[in-house]
C-alpha cells in the first residue's frame, strides 16, 4: 500500500481474511479515473501462482469495475497463468518477485514534497 501511496494514489488496505478478492484498492484522480485492485501473494519461490487464482482476481476485477487488476507475488507464475494474464494485459497484470522488487526500489527513489505533500521522484525540482 505504501508503494501505491508514493506512486500518487490513494490506497486502502483491506482485511486480512474476507478481503473479497483484493489486499489493496489503489485510486488516481489525476488525468483520468482510474482503480487498481492488487492481490498479493506471499509464496515461496518454488510455489507458482496458479491460473485460478488469476482468473479470480479477473473476475474481482470485473465484478468492481476497476480498471485494472495485479497479481503480485514473491514467486513466479505458472506457464498457464502468464498466459491468461498476456491475453488480458489491458485489464489485468502481474509482478514476479523480480517485479515487486522493481516498484520497491521506484518508490524508495520518491521523496514527499514539503510544500504539496506530494510524492515525486527524487530527480524533479518543484521548487522551480
Amino acid at each position: 500500500a505504501e508503494i501505491w501511496h508514493r506512486f500518487g494514489f490513494e490506497v486502502e488496505l483491506t482485511k486480512r481474511t474476507r478481503d473479497g478478492g483484493r489486499d489493496i484498492i489503489a485510486i488516481r484522480r489525476v488525468e483520468a479515473e482510474m482503480k487498481f485492485l492488487i492481490e498479493c501473494k506471499r509464496y515461496a519461490t518454488q510455489n507458482k501462482v496458479g491460473v485460478s487464482l488469476v482468473r479470480a482476481l479477473y473476475g474481482v476485477r470485473t465484478d468492481e469495475r476497476a480498471t485494472k487488476a495485479i497479481m503480485a507475488t514473491t514467486s513466479t507464475l505458472t506457464r498457464e497463468a502468464t498466459e491468461f494474464v498476456e491475453r488480458n494485459r489491458w485489464e489485468l497484470e502481474a509482478r514476479d518477485g523480480d517485479g515487486v522488487v522493481d516498484w520497491v526500489t521506484r518508490a524508495r527513489s520518491m521523496s514527499k514534497h514539503s510544500g504539496t505533500g506530494l510524492w515525486v521522484p527524487g530527480w524533479i525540482d518543484l521548487t522551480k
